[in-house]
């Protein structure tokens, strides 16, 4: 992997670990003034039917937890070597949160052409290049994923915000101009369940048949819409020549360009595993954070267990597709795998 020089003041990256903004040690630490705002858009239930099984409503809107980092750019399209970045941290839990400085790069508090920001940040997340003369960054979509009952997984749901109608930073306390976050990706939720067990999971593996799952996703800035990216990914119709081309002459206008890919994507539990139901009322709910497009032309699933089983179940043949900001539920009794 090439050498990126990352955002402003990387010589900081290794002190940042013990400052405020890590998350252990700022639950017990007086936050600084707040400078701005984010919220998070609520996901749209997918309402798929197939085996499907109860689960909580709540489950629709996502968190932040204190200490969440967030990277907020600052764009000059005429002159990249002039763009900034740095890093924010949540001041506390909640949809809607305040952010402070983490001490890593700063942005001026005009605006150039625009603001923009992107969700997980923290040292490994992400990468800037405006060195070369370029407003492109790189992002890390990981190949695991930790477990959460009843929640997302901790850095897991990808989300971008654009504010292009403010001439100043902290106008973005404002409800009307602040960054609303929309999730760039969708949400698997597997509800497993078996009546005779093994009823203990300890690893969960998706292996997608045709798109890759993880890498290092580089992308041109100022090209990024979140609200265009959206309608295009939600609205995929590889039957539509006209549509097909749109969605072409979108991925190259903002660079997309993937490194380090792979196809399969592993949802990690804790040390002693996790209990599934064994009806499916009591199912256990698993939940995934997959790419836009991912699972439309069939994959697997592989379930280790506490006492070193695995079950496959192949679902080759299924038309699964991930959209962003939407959840989709499936159900699975393993007595019949």
């Amino acid at each position: 992997m090439k050498n990126v020089i990352r955002c402003i003041c990387m010589m900081a990256i290794v002190a940042l670990a013990f400052t405020s903004c890590k998350k252990e040690v700022q639950k017990t630490t007086k936050p600084t003034t707040a400078i701005f705002t984010i919220t998070a858009q609520d996901l749209v239930d997918g309402n798929v039917n197939e085996n499907r099984a109860y689960f909580d409503p709540t489950s629709l809107k996502i968190m932040f937890d204190q200490g969440d980092m967030v990277m907020i750019f600052n764009i000059d399209e005429e002159v990249p070597t002039n763009s900034q970045c740095a890093q924010y941290a949540a001041v506390q839990d909640g949809n809607c949160v305040a952010l402070q400085n983490c001490g890593l790069g700063e942005v001026a508090e005009n605006v150039r052409n625009a603001y923009y920001a992107f969700y997980p940040s923290g040292p490994g997340h992400i990468q800037c290049e405006f060195y070369q003369g370029e407003n492109k960054a790189r992002f890390y979509v990981s190949p695991t994923q930790k477990y959460r009952p009843d929640r997302v997984p901790l850095e897991a749901m990808y989300m971008a915000a654009k504010v292009d109608n403010v001439e100043h930073l902290s106008q973005t306390m404002n409800s009307e101009t602040a960054f609303l976050f929309r999730n760039i990706c969708g949400v698997y939720d597997m509800m497993l369940f078996d009546p005779n067990g093994p009823t203990v999971v300890k690893e969960i593996k998706i292996t997608d048949n045709s798109f890759n799952l993880s890498g290092w996703v580089e992308v041109i800035l100022p090209e990024v819409d979140p609200v265009e990216m959206q309608s295009l990914f939600n609205n995929y119709d590889p039957s539509d020549p006209s549509y097909m081309q749109s969605l072409s002459q979108y991925i190259d206008r903002v660079g997309f360009n993937v490194t380090e890919q792979g196809n399969t994507l592993t949802l990690t539990m804790p040390e002693e595993g996790v209990q599934i139901g064994t009806t499916q009322a009591t199912c256990t709910h698993f939940y995934m954070v997959l790419r836009p497009l991912a699972l439309t032309n069939g994959y697997t699933i592989d379930i280790k267990f506490a006492d070193g089983s695995i079950k496959t179940i192949d679902l080759s043949d299924r038309n699964h597709q991930v959209a962003p900001n939407v959840i989709k539920h499936y159900g699975f009794n393993l007595a019949n795998y």
